[in-house]
């Protein structure tokens, strides 16, 4: 169980990092308009 959650931990720690990085590149051509 507690190797299980460390995974679930690293999974969604990395789907953060993951739709972080797709929020800033959408921001980007915004940004590029101004």
């Amino acid at each position: 169980l507690e190797q299980s959650a460390k995974t679930n931990e690293k999974y969604l720690a990395a789907l953060r990092q993951f739709d972080k990085e797709i929020i800033e590149k959408q921001d980007l051509p915004i940004k590029n308009l101004d």
